[in-house]
């Protein structure tokens, strides 16, 4: 059974976060032939999915992990609210383990990035 975490991600920031690879409270280690995908979506049935970029890190003979992200383009992208996402490790061909799964909001951003480095621009007050 995957474990259950929920995020909180800002609308327009990188987010990343480290998943250990735990196999029941004992140290679990990958060989080199697993990977890792994952996606984040409004609904378990919605059509439309954003791709976590996934990376198997081999720690041996200290635990495995896996390092999920999404850049700041992506998260600016996502309309501000609740999502679900899972995470999961595969060998082609071969067993598919889903490590992690919950829920995700997406924060709005106040300061809306366009990616150009501009700002908001400020009115004095006039005197």
């Amino acid at each position: 059974m995957a474990t259950r975490a929920n995020f909180i991600i800002d609308q327009g920031s990188t987010f990343t976060t480290t998943i250990d690879i735990d196999n029941n409270g004992t140290i679990f280690e990958l060989s080199d032939s697993y990977q890792a995908r994952g996606k984040i979506r409004k609904s378990y049935d919605s059509s439309s999915s954003v791709d976590f970029t996934c990376v198997v890190s081999d720690n041996s003979p200290k635990q495995d992990v896996v390092t999920i992200s999404l850049t700041n383009a992506q998260t600016l992208a996502m309309t501000p609210g609740n999502y679900v996402y899972d995470v999961e490790i595969y060998q082609s061909p071969g067993s598919v383990t889903r490590l992690i799964e919950g829920e995700t909001i997406i924060t709005p951003s106040v300061t809306q990035s366009t990616g150009t480095g501009g700002g908001i621009g400020v009115d004095s007050p006039s005197s």
